[in-house]
């Protein structure tokens, strides 16, 4: 049996292998809600021994339903692809210091690595199944107050985080029966 949170960790580890230093840790990798995931980051960071092992950060967001024809799975996968950043930083300071060094590298390693796990498949470009992105500038912010009231523009992540959603990465896969 398939279990998609495996196979995607799976391509995550190869993508640790792509830029030739195997030993490398990240990209890290998470799968669940996003409340449960930015819960889990939130506790991390109260950990010495783990601060520093929460990003770059691959993160497959559940639930995933696959629609079955026959022998084949056919997804529909959310993920984002997670680097911590600075608040007071601007669109362009976030491009320059955070999307250009470490996430636009992250998202080609992991369509590159997704092609050599073998573990998927797709029609149309067999460079990048299809999908959309969504380059998100400041997707994370702790929570401020504002006259002891939560300050209205509180993101998704609590920590400062830029990222690059994946939304609808259509993929399929052969159901094996072990």
């Amino acid at each position: 049996m398939r279990i998609i949170e495996d196979d995607i960790g799976t391509v995550v580890q190869l993508m640790r292998t792509l830029n030739g230093d195997a030993a490398e840790d990240a990209p890290y990798y998470m799968f669940g809600h996003v409340a449960e995931v930015n819960e889990r980051i939130v506790a991390m960071a109260k950990s010495p021994a783990r601060y520093n092992k929460r990003f770059p950060l691959i993160v497959l967001r559940l639930p995933t339903t696959p629609e079955r024809d026959g022998d084949m799975l056919r997804y529909s996968l959310n993920l984002a692809i997670i680097a911590a950043t600075e608040k007071n930083l601007n669109a362009e300071e976030r491009l320059t210091r955070v999307f250009k060094p470490t996430l636009f590298p992250l998202y080609e390693r992991f369509f590159v690595a997704l092609k050599r796990s073998g573990l998927f498949m797709w029609s149309g470009n067999l460079q990048r199944p299809e999908h959309t992105s969504i380059n998100r500038y400041f997707w994370g912010t702790p929570e401020e107050t504002l006259n002891n009231k939560k300050a209205a523009q509180r993101q998704v992540f609590s920590d400062p985080i830029d990222a690059i959603e994946i939304v609808n990465l259509r993929i399929n896969q052969k159901e094996t029966n072990c």
